[in-house]
């Protein structure tokens, strides 16, 4: 049977997107700074900033958090492993300041900030969540 807040995926904050904007910005510069001065060093620089920027866009689509059937599903950063918790295993949820702390069984609990999500999903995200600690 499927878990009632299955299929319900929340995305990145749209401002986290200048990150990725400003690095492939910033390697398309030092790119031309190094045609100019010829400096051969600046130029893995300027790929890796243009990769890094371009990977962040291609994951801006990637939720942030995920309610699947089995497992609550958790992905930072576009660099970062997806982590998966198990909802019989999350023991509580409470959420300090600008912040929500899931406590996991066995294991460290987990930060998430609420300025990782878009603005207008933040309360949902929260009211779901705290909805795991009368469904514990």
């Amino acid at each position: 049977m499927p878990h009632p807040l299955s299929g319900q995926n929340f995305f990145r904050a749209k401002n986290q997107q200048y990150s990725d904007y400003f690095m492939i910005g910033s390697g398309v510069l030092v790119f031309f700074l190094t045609l100019i001065n010829g400096n051969v060093h600046l130029f893995s620089s300027a790929i890796l900033l243009c990769i890094l920027g371009g990977i962040g866009l291609a994951r801006k689509n990637t939720p942030v958090l995920s309610f699947k059937d089995e497992h609550l599903e958790l992905k930072l950063a576009p660099l970062a492993p997806k982590k998966f918790f198990r909802y019989n295993q999350i023991t509580s949820v409470e959420q300090v300041s600008k912040k929500i702390i899931i406590n996991i069984l066995n294991e460290k609990p987990v930060k998430i900030y609420l300025n990782a999500f878009q603005k207008e999903q933040r309360q949902t995200v929260v009211d779901l969540l705290n909805s795991l600690n009368t469904q514990g």
